[in-house]
């Protein structure tokens, strides 16, 4: 299961309308026509400020592929991805900057994410690189661990990879937050 963090200045934050998604089978033949598997089916889901959504369901339901879609990484067959009022898809990576400013993701699995030969200070300044800002000062860094009640004082230069899992799902968090939040922090 993943979740994502978002930071927005109105009510309607997130806002997905009769979203389909197919992906082509494999095996097909040269002489047969393409068989589709529809992951997601005519999906709609707003997300206000300050809500939090959970997506429960079995193996193949479809929970990926949405989280993929709404987060910008896969663009739907129909419908429509919106944020605070603007269009998200389709677009270009570049067109995309802003919504990647308010929208980050955090995996249930930091590990997947985070390298652990970097401290953690470089960890949670990686994705304002991404975003085209320069690095962070050290008080912008702090104040994120601080918001994920870790102590910056012991961690900010410790090896991401010699965290605990709780540690390092806060510091994916703490990144996520910052990249929200920056240059406001």
């Amino acid at each position: 299961m993943c979740s994502c963090i978002a930071r927005g200045h109105g009510a309607l934050l997130l806002a997905m309308r009769q979203v389909t998604h197919r992906y082509p089978l494999p095996g097909t033949r040269f002489w047969q026509a393409t068989q589709y598997h529809c992951a997601i089916d005519y999906v709609t889901l707003s997300l206000n400020k300050g809500e939090h959504v959970g997506l429960v369901g079995a193996s193949g339901a479809g929970k990926s592929t949405l989280l993929k879609i709404l987060l910008g990484f896969e663009t739907p067959d129909s419908g429509s991805v919106g944020c605070q009022g603007r269009a998200v898809l389709p677009a270009s990576t570049a067109a995309l900057l802003w919504y990647r400013q308010l929208v980050q993701y955090v995996p249930q699995d930091p590990a997947s994410t985070l390298a652990p030969h970097k401290t953690v200070a470089r960890a949670i300044a990686e994705p304002l690189h991404f975003l085209g800002h320069g690095a962070p000062p050290i008080s912008a860094l702090q104040r994120a661990l601080d918001d994920v009640a870790l102590p910056a004082s012991l961690l900010l230069h410790q090896r991401v990879g010699t965290l605990s899992g709780g540690q390092a799902q806060r510091v994916a968090i703490a990144r996520a937050g910052l990249a929200t939040g920056f240059p406001d922090r």
